[in-house]
């Protein structure tokens, strides 16, 4: 019909018309072999999963997450959002999973900051929760080294207990007392300066 149409005003017109529309067919179709339908479809899970979340369907936001982690397993804002919906849903051991995922995952991508406001939230509502010892230990001393320093001797007092037997226990132990004591050294200056 548009083609009808476009004849009648002329030939330049017809060809015109059927440069776009060749154009637009041949964008549609490498959009096909490209795979980027498939793209689309799990970006639409994605967005599924925030607007159920946004609309507290707590069951739906999970389960459209879920689906979402099968197919971008690397995406630590989807485990962090997989960490809360759990949680919401009073699921302690998948909840702990979501906040492992993230933490990890936005450590390898060197997001430290991230992974360190993961692991607050993480250790306020799964305190059970066990990281790996190695990103535990690290993680206490990005901590230390920004001057987070209640945070810093939690973490390292966390290695400690969870992992006594591990060679760098009595080293961690050691070093959340010491960050106590000036910690609390810097709480007795602000106060006396008062």
């Amino acid at each position: 019909i548009a083609y009808a149409a476009t004849a009648q005003s002329g030939g330049r017109s017809s060809i015109a018309f059927a440069s776009h529309f060749g154009g637009v067919s041949l964008g549609v179709l490498l959009a096909l072999a490209f795979g980027l339908h498939r793209e689309a479809a799990v970006e639409m899970i994605w967005i599924r999963s925030r607007r159920h979340a946004d609309d507290r369907n707590w069951f739906a936001a999970l389960g459209e997450t879920l689906s979402y982690l099968r197919r971008v397993p690397g995406d630590e804002e989807a485990w962090l959002q997989s960490a809360r919906l759990n949680r919401i849903m009073n699921r302690p051991e998948e909840s702990g999973l979501g906040y492992r995922k993230a933490i990890d995952l936005f450590w390898a991508r060197g997001e430290r900051d991230r992974a360190v406001t993961a692991l607050r939230e993480m250790r306020r509502h799964t305190p059970e929760t066990r990281l790996r010892p190695g990103l535990l230990y690290r993680l206490a001393e990005h901590m230390e080294k920004n001057g987070d320093l209640g945070w810093a001797s939690h973490a390292f007092h966390d290695y400690a207990r969870i992992y006594p037997d591990h060679e760098r226990a009595p080293a961690a132990l050691l070093k959340s007392a010491e960050i106590e004591s000036r910690y609390q050294n810097k709480t007795i200056l602000i106060v006396s300066h008062e």
